[in-house]
């Protein structure tokens, strides 16, 4: 008997037809319903204001790592709950206590992170861009 008319060989074609196509067409279906993907982390907006973007990137390489995940107490991006009461304080005050440090009831704050190369310009970058960062 040929090998392509065995019906091992047939059986087994048939099943591998049938469930590749039940599984692309249940992924088809369930994308076509699925809704609009959306953000589900605040570090993924983008922005698109130069000195925000510049303040992204320095997030992502310096700050994400505590504020991504609420290290030493440190506010969360984007959890409006931790950042009202900061948000009250002018910008001005908030950015000053990322360049010097800050010890409070609600955490600390090393110097510039703890990455003293920063310059101030890029701590104020990067301060405007976390208080910028849609909240919910």
């Amino acid at each position: 008997m040929k090998k392509f008319g065995h019906p091992i060989y047939l059986l087994s074609v048939g099943l591998t037809f049938a469930t590749t196509t039940f599984l692309s067409c249940q992924k088809e279906e369930e994308t076509a319903h699925a809704p609009a993907k959306t953000h589900h982390l605040a570090a993924d907006w983008a922005p698109s204001d130069p000195e925000l973007i510049l303040g992204k990137k320095i997030y992502d390489a310096e700050c994400a790592l505590c504020h991504d995940h609420g290290e030493e107490q440190s506010p969360k991006l984007g959890k409006e709950k931790e950042w009202a009461h900061r948000k009250t304080q002018p910008v001005d005050v908030i950015i000053k206590k990322a360049i010097d440090g800050f010890l409070g009831e609600d955490g600390e704050m090393p110097a510039r992170g703890g990455s003293d190369y920063l310059t101030d310009e890029e701590v104020a970058a990067a301060v405007k861009f976390m208080l910028a960062t849609p909240t919910h």
